[in-house]
């Protein structure tokens, strides 16, 4: 065979092999295109996870709890300025029919919050903020065995373990991180 016979055959089909090496080269890039997108939403189902199934319940856990101590404690920093609920139920004190049906909430909401933290902190990869709910989770547990009986007196003893206020504030920042994030792929999907 020479090329004068085989060029025809190679003219006619060359079209053809264009047309299918295209075709490669755009499924390729569809798949890498579709690879990204299913990485996207993995990781906004991970993040939104993160949001659902820890954020938001200690958000709406910890902000009732934040109304009902102010409620709680107004009448009692009137009369002293140094009060704390620890302190006061380590020492028995004995609460009006109100506040105590307020603490009992309180302390319901403590434990709430407590296994939230128990059950799913691993939802939290910030470990600063991982230590900040250490702290939270001991003070939960100090203040229920207080309120229950459990433990009495040793005010001293106890007074490391009021809650630390910065918590609150350290988990609606990265809450807002996430949902930032999220956002963000979202629009890049």
């Amino acid at each position: 065979m020479t090329w004068c016979e085989v060029l025809p055959t190679i003219v006619a089909a060359a079209p053809s092999i264009a047309v299918a090496i295209v075709n490669l080269i755009l499924l390729k890039r569809n798949s890498q295109k579709q690879i990204i997108h299913n990485e996207k939403r993995i990781e906004i189902d991970s993040l939104a996870q993160k949001l659902e199934g820890f954020y938001y319940p200690y958000t709406i856990l910890s902000k009732e709890n934040t109304a009902l101590y102010a409620l709680f404690s107004s009448n009692h920093i009137k009369e002293d300025t140094n009060f704390t609920t620890l302190a006061s139920l380590l020492e028995k004190r004995e609460f009006s029919c109100n506040d105590s049906a307020i603490l009992k909430r309180i302390m319901q909401n403590d434990e709430e919050l407590n296994k939230l933290i128990s059950l799913r902190g691993n939802l939290v990869d910030d470990p600063k903020l991982r230590e900040l709910l250490v702290k939270s989770s001991t003070h939960y547990s100090v203040i229920i065995m207080a309120y229950n009986g459990e433990i009495c007196n040793e005010t001293d003893r106890f007074n490391a373990c009021i809650h630390p206020g910065e918590v609150f504030e350290a988990v609606q920042k990265k809450m807002a991180t996430i949902e930032a994030r999220i956002l963000k792929l979202k629009m890049d999907l």
